[in-house]
């Protein structure tokens, strides 16, 4: 998975929406990265992504996590909420209790979602 998260890259990032979204726009609007530590780790996102082999994309991301910790970009307030899910009385194989988070693999795909079923 792409380190993306951890640079600015990206607007939806809380962190640093005008430097993401001057990513996303190709400088057209928002801000540029003026903070060395922040424009190091958009640097390390592109090599990651052009990068061929997996222990030099390893590296990148250990690089890349070491900063985020030393800077403490963000820090997380909300952990363990409960997230009620409708689910129809037919449908089989979906867990009583389980993961919430959108990334990795978006909601339910962690739990492996093809082998839910609906029962007769």
């Amino acid at each position: 998975m792409p380190p993306i998260e951890l640079a600015p890259a990206i607007q939806d990032n809380y962190a640093w929406p005008k430097w993401g979204q001057h990513v996303e726009t190709k400088g057209k609007s928002g801000e540029a990265v003026d903070m060395p530590e922040a424009k190091a780790l958009l640097d390390d996102y592109s090599e990651w992504r052009t990068a061929d082999d997996m222990a030099e994309k390893t590296a990148i991301w250990k690089r890349m996590i070491a900063s985020y910790a030393a800077n403490l970009w963000t820090i997380g307030t909300v952990a363990g909420e409960l997230q009620p899910v409708v689910v129809s009385n037919r449908l089989r194989n979906v867990p009583e209790k389980a993961i919430f988070a959108w990334e990795p693999m978006a909601l339910f795909g962690v739990h492996r979602i093809d082998e839910f079923f609906y029962a007769e």
